[in-house]
């Protein structure tokens, strides 16, 4: 009872409590901590917020720009192969073509036809050039009927071969291929009958008895008459041909 009236004459100041000095310094400490962390974030915030927002764009942009290389490489390499692939079709067709050329030739020095040709115009055209050479070795070189006719097989021959010209004029025009051609002679229509009959014959397949087409090499005798053979040099397994023997 004396301790409650002692309470109740004791001022109201007196009864609020005073901090501990530990709890003080305690709270100055947090406060100076907190104050130190807010400045050193607000540091880092403005001396690294632009460096990071300066890689991050960065970044995107390598990524964009990789993208979009990426993407002109590929058109790049696609546009290639697409005009590798046109430049192979190309070579292809060019192949195609000259074979196909080629194979026209052949048929043509064989005698056959291709095109819009006749058969009678390419006798024709081979009659021509054989009854030049004809007149020019009966005309020039005294050569009988007969040799002139053998050697327009030899003519043939040759030109069959496919070694010594691509046409029979370029092939008669070789002096050191033929004797006796004169490009353009005169001819006489016996002459022109000897050239045409060969061609023909030749075109035809009838080909005279002992002829064949390894007859590429020719002599001109003495007494007029043509030899011709299967060889250059001869030797016992040479094979001769003349017209009338």
């Amino acid at each position: 009872m004396l301790d409650q009236n002692a309470m109740s004459i004791v001022p109201v100041y007196a009864k609020t409590e005073v901090p501990h000095r530990e709890e003080v310094q305690t709270g100055m400490w947090t406060r100076i901590i907190n104050r130190a962390s807010e400045r050193i974030r607000v540091g880092f915030r403005r001396k690294w917020g632009i460096l990071i927002i300066g890689a991050a764009l960065f970044t995107i942009y390598t990524v964009i720009l990789s993208a979009s290389v990426a993407h002109r490489t590929e058109a790049r390499v696609r546009q290639e192969m697409a005009g590798e692939a046109a430049a192979a079709v190309e070579q292809y067709k060019a192949e195609q073509d000259k074979k196909e050329k080629d194979a026209e030739e052949e048929q043509k020095k064989a005698g056959f036809l291709t095109g819009e040709a006749s058969q009678q115009n390419y006798i024709n055209m081979l009659a021509g050039t054989l009854s030049e050479h004809v007149a020019s070795l009966r005309m020039e070189r005294g050569v009988t009927a007969a040799g002139a006719e053998t050697y327009a097989w030899v003519d043939l021959a040759r030109f069959a071969s496919g070694l010594y010209g691509s046409t029979l004029e370029e092939v008669l025009s070789d002096p050191k291929q033929i004797e006796g051609y004169i490009k353009g002679h005169a001819t006489r229509p016996e002459d022109d009958e000897i050239g045409l009959r060969v061609a023909t014959n030749y075109v035809m397949k009838k080909f005279p008895t002992g002829y064949n087409m390894n007859m590429m090499f020719a002599r001109i005798m003495a007494d007029g008459s043509v030899e011709a053979r299967d060889q250059y040099d001869t030797g016992p397994d040479t094979r001769y041909f003349a017209i009338g023997k």
